[in-house]
């Protein structure tokens, strides 16, 4: 019943696809949820490994686009864990602040991915 009604799907990596995606895309539905490192296509696997994400320093993201997939965006976020957020929603490209309150007492800023406010 939401087909075709510009609605969004939230979902976790047990269901993505590239093909849920390209379906729901042709359906007017919008995807936003995350991907298991081993399903995401190829050129973007190759680019971005579980691994190589673990190592970066908390708090580092990453968007990529694949031309397979038009609309589509990647985000890799190193947070607790390497996670990979997937969206065709436009409205989560963008990068949001939060200060974010240190051991010491003093705010920081805190960037950090639409996408991974909108999931949550």
């Amino acid at each position: 019943p939401h087909l075709n009604q510009n609605a969004i799907l939230y979902a976790d990596n047990f269901f993505f696809t590239s093909a849920i995606i390209k379906t729901l895309m042709d359906k007017k539905t919008l995807f936003v949820g995350t991907a298991r490192f081993d399903r995401l296509p190829a050129g973007i696997k190759k680019k971005y490994k579980k691994d190589s994400v673990k190592k970066w320093k908390k708090g580092l993201f990453s968007g990529v686009r694949d031309p397979e997939l038009p609309g589509v965006v990647f985000t890799f976020v190193r947070d607790s864990a390497a996670v990979c957020f997937v969206s065709s929603n436009p409205d989560t490209n963008d990068v949001g602040t939060v200060m974010r309150m240190m051991k010491d007492g003093k705010k920081l800023p805190f960037y950090y991915p639409l996408v991974l406010l909108m999931y949550n």
